[in-house]
C-alpha cells in the first residue's frame, strides 16, 4: 500500500522537509503552489 499526503504550509517549509529527510531518509517530492498545475484563484482559463 502506498500512502500520499499533502501539506499546505503559509510559509517557506523546505529547509525544515530537507531537514527531516537528512535524519530519516526517504525521498521528498516538493511541488509549491506557485507551481502546481492547477489554475490559480481568478484565472480567466477554464477547464474542459
Amino acid at each position: 500500500m502506498r500512502i500520499d499526503f499533502h501539506i499546505n504550509f503559509a510559509g517557506q517549509c523546505q529547509k525544515a522537509f530537507e531537514f527531516y529527510q537528512s535524519i530519516l531518509g526517504g525521498n521528498i517530492e516538493l511541488l509549491t503552489y506557485e507551481n502546481s498545475p492547477a489554475k490559480k484563484p481568478g484565472s480567466r482559463e477554464l477547464a474542459s
